[in-house]
């Protein structure tokens, strides 16, 4: 009995593949992960072959037919359907990228799925939507990635590469396609512009700094201040004109309105279980005050710019280290892990991307998993805190 586009619609996936059979050795092959795929069973110059036609609803009963009937005339004719893909409009670049995008935008961020999207739309689709998805080649990928470059936004490129290799994987575990392409295009684009990096403590150094901040006897708010800055990753601006508003203790979040920010925009950082007792301590010494961190002499006004610096300096690391570079500590060791999107990473950094499109950005955006991550970089600190520091450092603490 022939197919209905309702059967096809109700089809639920089982512990096994089964098959809906339609007439002409047409059928869709159901998926224990929802898939439904169209196949076509035929012979051609004496063997069995399978044609893959494309994914449902995508391509439509209709559509399958269609297909069906082309193959049929590709066969009456000695050719085998399978190269004939013209007849595949369903191989098209842009209806592959869209059904990995519908597949995967379940998993995202909605602001993140959008972004990717207009990515797709914007740079991508222009120069590879039309292209039969089984006939791109690393030429036609680089040449898009070339021109991305060629404006100087060689993240954006990176990404955009991640994004053409993410269709041709889907494309694979779809049986559309036995290659990608994009994954020889890596060695043919250009290294990031070099950046200069501010001195940075390294994470097998934390337990020594972590010892020489905690026996320095020096101005404790200032101290508690540094370590703060440490568990949040932010700039020590953010941090010296903050306000005891900012903060909700009972959702656990910081929030640093928009002229605060120097991307102008607001941001949301988690506050862990450490962090949080840090800002108690400091509520005690701050007193009245509505900043966090006040300077002593003058209780209207925060500390100065160059205080947690200074302090630095005094626990011998003139040189060695720099405030912002806790940021790079921070970053090199959530990425190294390997836990975290650096996505992720980069919104907890509050950096800004090149693709200036990104006028959907969220406060809020990657919140839950940079919750997450904040709550594991914060315990890591407390333990590498606790963990006795090497012979070597010890001893160039002592010079």
């Amino acid at each position: 009995m022939p197919l209905s586009d309702l059967k096809c619609r109700n089809a639920k996936p089982a512990e096994k593949d089964y098959k809906l059979t339609d007439a002409g050795r047409l059928y869709l092959l159901v998926r224990p992960n929802g898939s439904k795929l169209w196949r076509m069973n035929y012979q051609f110059a004496g063997k069995q072959k399978t044609l893959s036609i494309g994914a449902y609803p995508s391509v439509s009963l209709a559509d399958a037919r269609q297909s069906r009937e082309n193959a049929k005339e590709h066969l009456a004719h000695g050719r085998d359907p399978a190269l004939a893909s013209a007849d595949h409009p369903e191989r098209r670049f842009k209806i592959v990228a869209t059904n990995w995008w519908d597949a995967r935008r379940k998993r995202w961020n909605a602001v993140y799925a959008e972004r990717i999207w207009s990515r797709l739309e914007n740079r991508v689709f222009p120069r590879l939507g039309e292209l039969d998805v089984t006939k791109v080649a690393a030429r036609d990928i680089l040449a898009l990635i070339k021109e991305i470059e060629v404006e100087g936004k060689h993240d954006l490129a990176r990404r955009v590469r991640q994004y053409v290799s993410g269709v041709f994987r889907f494309a694979i575990a779809s049986e559309i396609t036995a290659t990608d392409p994009s994954a020889t295009v890596i060695d043919a684009m250009e290294s990031r512009p070099k950046t200069v990096h501010r001195a940075a403590i390294r994470e097998e150094e934390l337990p020594e700094f972590f010892r020489r901040l905690r026996n320095y006897n020096g101005e404790s708010q200032t101290a508690l201040a540094l370590e703060l800055l440490i568990h949040t990753a932010v700039r020590s601006k953010e941090l010296r004109l903050a306000t005891w508003s900012e903060f909700d203790f009972e959702k656990k979040i910081w929030r640093i309105p928009e002229e605060r920010m120097k991307m102008k925009k607001e941001h949301f950082v988690p506050l862990s279980k450490r962090a949080i007792e840090i800002l108690y301590e400091l509520k005690e010494i701050a007193g009245d005050s509505d900043l966090i961190v006040p300077s002593p002499d003058k209780v209207a006004q925060p500390i100065s710019n160059n205080t947690m610096l200074y302090y630095l300096y005094r626990l011998g690391y003139h040189s060695k280290a720099t405030v912002h570079g806790f940021r790079s500590t921070f970053s090199t060791i959530a990425n190294e892990s390997g836990l975290w999107r650096e996505d992720a990473i980069e919104t907890q950094l509050a950096h800004s991307e090149e693709d200036e499109s990104r006028d959907s950005y969220n406060a809020a955006l990657y919140l839950a998993e940079r919750t997450r991550m904040m709550k594991w970089y914060s315990e890591k600190l407390v333990t590498l805190s606790k963990k006795v520091p090497n012979r070597d450092d010890l001893l160039e603490g002592l010079l």
